[in-house]
């Protein structure tokens, strides 16, 4: 993926939602390289979010994350699903896996950039949705992200609340047919979710090691993989 890229179009589409010129936003043009450029842009742009939209992120932290966050609506679904888990990934050391003991807790997440201190694995999920969810409500775009629970973003969801919907609402795939941004649930004994993000891979949080990667299939329990909105 070329990241540049995909931030130069995101940021044209912000510009326009936003209701001002492109050129002010940027000020410099891009080049092939996503580093220097994009770091520089990023310093600009972030200004401009954090001046007119996210005033209660301090100013000094994460400019480059507060970019690509505040962005993410006007990327491609997968392309800003891609970024969220890739942020609560390098951000495991500052969620921790609990149930029940914070399970009042588990949806409260930071909208942008953030994750929850405390959460398990259907939470994590649907923190991503939520995340994403707000984010384009703030620039104005419908909701495309509703609660792969069901719930209304509330406090209780879980594995079989994915089923529930996937059947309800959305599609249930057989394994070997499934796709970035589907949800592997597993029932029988103790249930668990897990968020695929390629054919064979998911990212899970079900530890206090998580959220990491692994393969598909690899938990105890009957499998069920759903696909819901906003990619159905």
């Amino acid at each position: 993926m070329k990241d540049h890229l995909v931030v130069k179009r995101a940021m044209a589409v912000y510009a326009r939602k936003s209701g001002i010129a492109y050129k002010d936003l940027t000020g410099l043009r891009f080049n092939n390289a996503w580093g220097d450029a994009a770091r520089g842009l990023a310093w600009r742009v972030s200004g401009h979010i954090h001046e007119h939209h996210i005033k209660s992120v301090p100013q000094s932290t994460g400019c480059t994350a507060r970019l690509l966050w505040a962005l993410l609506p006007c990327m491609p679904i997968k392309t800003a699903l891609a970024y969220v888990e890739a942020y609560w990934y390098s951000h495991r050391n500052e969620t921790r896996y609990s149930y029940p003991e914070h399970s009042a807790l588990r949806m409260a997440c930071q909208l942008m950039p953030g994750v929850a201190p405390w959460t398990d694995c259907s939470g994590m999920i649907r923190c991503m949705w939520w995340q994403l969810n707000e984010a384009c409500e703030r620039l104005g775009f419908k909701h495309i992200w509703p609660d792969p629970a069901g719930a209304g973003y509330g406090v209780w969801g879980n594995s079989e609340s994915f089923i529930v919907q996937g059947k309800k609402n959305g599609k249930v795939v057989r394994l070997g047919a499934e796709q970035h941004g589907d949800i592997a649930c597993y029932t029988g004994g103790v249930g668990h979710a897990e968020l695929v993000t390629k054919r064979g891979t998911v990212l899970t949080n079900g530890n206090d090691a998580g959220p990491y990667y692994k393969g598909i299939a690899q938990h105890s329990g009957k499998l069920t993989i759903v696909r819901l909105a906003p990619f159905v």
